[in-house]
């Protein structure tokens, strides 16, 4: 039972999430009831690997996360000492808000960076702007939110794009991608035997056609 103050509350909180986004986010009136949501999705690593690119949104809202065409968009996040949304995500948790879309944001966040080359790739991007002591405090710094969280995966708002990631990576041709990606694409030793490979393929067929050409030639 929520009392006088604690509705207060609630309605300041909630007008300060309304305030964070542009559209309407709170309700996930569209969901595909055949098709259950997935707890994770994979980390930036291996959702590059799969074919799917990283975009800043251009938004002023932290919540406006959209999957498009292969395109993650996320918006700006900048990292610092002072940014601690743990008590948001408390408040939510505790509070009488029928959404949670704090909490939404810091679970997608912690399924895509689980290490600190997951934090180098939003870096790149523009999406992550860095000011703690390296990759590996930023990836433990969203590491950490999923523990003060409760979630319904099947209604919060980002549950939708959970869907469509997961059956983006879960095609076969984005299989066969990233596949390929990580085998013959995960180092620079990997790319440069490959491409010698493909060279020594090439001047076998040269080779071959000038030593057919030569034979009719001479024939």
């Amino acid at each position: 039972m929520c009392f006088p103050l604690e509705i207060l509350k609630v309605r300041r909180i909630k007008s300060y999430f309304n305030s964070l986004s542009n559209r309407p986010i709170f309700r996930n009136s569209n969901r595909r009831a055949h098709m259950r949501a997935p707890r994770m999705i994979p980390c930036a690593t291996e959702l590059q690997e799969a074919g799917i690119t990283f975009k800043k949104a251009r938004t002023a809202s932290l919540f406006d996360v959209s999957f498009t065409n292969g395109v993650l968009h996320v918006p700006y996040f900048p990292l610092e000492e002072l940014t601690r949304p743990m008590n948001l995500i408390a408040f939510e948790q505790t509070s009488c808000l029928e959404e949670t879309p704090l909490t939404s944001y810091a679970v997608f966040m912690d399924c895509i960076i689980n290490t600190s080359r997951d934090v180098i790739i939003l870096q790149r991007k523009g999406i992550i702007e860095n000011k703690l002591s390296g990759e590996a405090e930023a990836a433990l710094f969203f590491n950490q939110l999923r523990y003060c969280s409760f979630l319904d995966y099947e209604t919060h708002y980002l549950a939708e794009l959970f869907k469509d990631v997961k059956k983006y990576c879960d095609s076969k041709w984005q299989k066969y991608r990233a596949r390929l990606f990580h085998d013959y694409f995960s180092n620079p030793w990997s790319i440069i035997s490959f491409l010698g490979a493909i060279i020594l393929l090439v001047l076998s067929v040269v080779q071959s056609i000038f030593t057919v050409l030569s034979f009719y030639k001479i024939s």
